[in-house]
């Protein structure tokens, strides 16, 4: 075909070849400007196979936008179909991604046009349903195209199995086509019905691939292949990954549809808030080699830094009395004006949630325990506090104070990747998420008393349970069996405060435990009692010194009191009694319910 004249197309050399025919460079002797020119191959050149490269150049024609190949002309040679695009002078997303150590902010650059560009089709009914690297053209100065419309459809209601008959291979093969196995989503490959969250999950893969240079969903054969796509998840990607941009990933690639984005311009917002983040916001690490890095003990000393003071709600400027171990080194994490507070770890132990104040208001951020610079995700006027992540970690709950003391502060709901809150319901002060995900535990008020509400996440009232008669209450938190919940309690006595439980089935709530200054309550992982932090023995001091101490389920009486074991780290024989539930082999801390965490120490110590 080199040298051969096509009307006023002259080919120059061949670009490529593929399942469904070849490509080559030529140049529109009219226009005098450079073309592809795609030939539909020999052996597809039955009628099914000409509506689809027809459709190509129709579909393609049809939408306007900077990041989609510009189709200029359509014909046929000698009884081949042939297609006239705008030349590309790159390379596909596999070459450019091949030829340089790329950074997370290329990749998220480069790919957020073509996001867009998916965008304005779903926005005219129109469903890519092969999007992988092998289409996404990338010229010399880093601008991408999105070409290949051969298998897009107009968007229909039902979808029948023959219309997403999948290939096996890493491209179009010929004779099967409609999609490529390897970044299909789980409903293609199981010849479901198709909505534009099919090309979301599909989209998704290419930024998996491309930020971590494997595949999500790997199998030694095509079988295998095909059960891990449809009932697998992917490996997570490594810190080197800003945890925002982790998290939109792991959006676009979940199994069940209704928990993906609804579209693709929700995902395309959420890649150009991470594009206009400042390097010193985010980091700037190539992204090519990922060696999983391990959580050292340091990331847990740290943890236990975190929690102390989340119970004093500040850093303590007096260390205990007892020495602490040499061998424990801690980290500072953030370095905002002020104070940080309200420290929740997430569910999976690498992210931490925490308040610090913007123009006099308490937000929300986060933070990778590993690396990485804070994220805010609240932005507002009112104050927040108490945030707690939902099991699952794709949201968190917190807490707002009202604007006077006359009214009720307020429970919401907002998404890790930030936007906008939900309001839960009224309340006074914060709530906690149930483990099954179901139910969220805060004090409301009804009459002139407080009482303990028990609501959906909706906020729909479920439970109502009395409480005794205190003067405030604090840090609600579920059992991980979910039947109990225990609380902190001011009575009547200057500074002293009183653990409680509460049996969510029946029963008054009980105190187990009372010390002077209690902050600060979590659950051991195995169910078998309660950590919380106390001033107990050091009233004398200012500020006092705080301790942690653990009560356990056989030690809780059925009346008002109750005995408590110390669990701080100090060098005494005293304390060689370990709380249930603490990690042998981890010297920081041992994950509890809802992210919070609890004080351990090797056993010799």
């Amino acid at each position: 075909m080199i040298g051969t004249r096509i009307g006023q197309y002259e080919i120059l050399s061949i670009l490529g070849s593929g399942g469904v025919g070849d490509v080559y460079r030529a140049v529109d002797t009219k226009l005098n400007r450079p073309v592809a020119l795609k030939f539909l191959a020999d052996d597809l050149a039955d009628a099914a196979a000409r509506r689809r490269f027809q459709r190509e150049a129709q579909l393609a024609s049809s939408l306007n936008h900077p990041h989609i190949l510009t189709v200029h002309d359509v014909g046929e040679f000698e009884g081949r179909q042939y297609l006239v695009t705008e030349l590309v002078d790159g390379g596909t997303l596999e070459d450019w991604l091949a030829a340089d150590a790329r950074t997370w902010r290329q990749i998220v650059d480069l790919l957020v046009g073509v996001a867009d560009a998916l965008a304005v089709a779903h926005a005219a009914a129109i469903l890519h349903r092969d999007i992988k690297p092998a289409n996404i053209l990338v010229a010399r100065n880093g601008y991408a195209k999105l070409g290949d419309f051969g298998l897009a459809k107009l968007q229909e209601p039902h979808l029948s199995a023959a219309d997403t008959t999948r290939t096996v291979g890493s491209r179009t093969q010929a004779g099967v086509v409609l999609g490529t196995l390897a970044y299909m989503s789980p409903e293609q490959a199981a010849g479901k019905p198709l909505d534009a969250r099919s090309d979301i999950f599909s989209f998704g893969v290419v930024l998996y691939e491309s930020l971590a240079g494997r595949r999500p969903f790997e199998g030694d054969s095509d079988l295998e292949l095909l059960n891990t796509i449809i009932h697998g998840s992917p490996q997570p990607l490594t810190a080197d990954i800003p945890f925002a941009l982790r998290m939109v990933v792991e959006k676009a690639l979940e199994q069940d549809p209704a928990e993906r984005y609804q579209s693709m311009r929700e995902m395309v917002i959420d890649l150009r808030r991470l594009a206009r983040r400042k390097p010193e916001e985010a980091g700037a690490a190539a992204v090519g080699a990922h060696p999983r890095r391990s959580w050292s003990w340091i990331a847990a000393a740290t943890t236990v830094a975190l929690m102390i003071g989340a119970a004093l709600g500040r850093w303590l400027p007096v260390q205990p009395t007892d020495a602490i171990p040499d061998d424990v080194e801690l980290r500072r994490i953030t370095d905002f004006p002020g104070t940080e507070e309200h420290p929740a770890i997430s569910p999976d132990g690498k992210t931490v949630a925490f308040v610090a104040s913007v123009n006099g208001r308490g937000q929300v951020w986060l933070r990778l325990l590993a690396r990485g610079a804070p994220l805010q995700i609240t932005y507002d006027d009112a104050d927040h506090e108490h945030p707690r992540w939902a099991p699952d970690g794709s949201s968190l709950v917190y807490f707002s104070g009202a604007a006077t003391e006359s009214e009720p502060g307020t429970l919401w709901e907002i998404s890790a990747l930030g936007g906008t809150p939900r309001r839960i319901a009224s309340s006074e002060g914060e709530g906690d998420i149930s483990h099954d995900g179901r139910r969220i535990a805060t004090f409301q008020t009804q009459g002139n008393r407080t009482v303990l509400a028990i609501l959906e996440r909706d906020g729909s009232p479920v439970q109502v349970k009395p409480l005794p008669e205190l003067a405030e209450f604090a840090s609600p938190r579920w059992s991980p069996d979910d039947r109990s919940i225990a609380f902190v309690g001011t009575i009547e006595i200057a500074f002293n405060r009183a653990v409680y439980v509460i049996d969510t089935e029946g029963g008054e709530a009980r105190a187990v435990a009372s010390a002077p200054r209690i902050q600060g309550l979590a659950w051991l992982p195995d169910n078998s009692g309660l950590v919380y932090a106390s001033s107990v023995g050091s009233t004398a001091s200012y500020p006092p010194i705080f301790n942690l101490r653990s009560v356990s389920k056989e030690e809780v009486p059925r009346k008002q009191g109750g005995s408590s074991r110390s669990a701080t780290c100090r060098t005494s024989s005293r304390t060689s009694w370990r709380p249930a539930g603490c990690s042998r082999a981890a010297s920081g801390c041992s994950r509890t319910s809802g992210g919070s965490r609890s004080m351990d120490r090797r056993p010799t110590t």
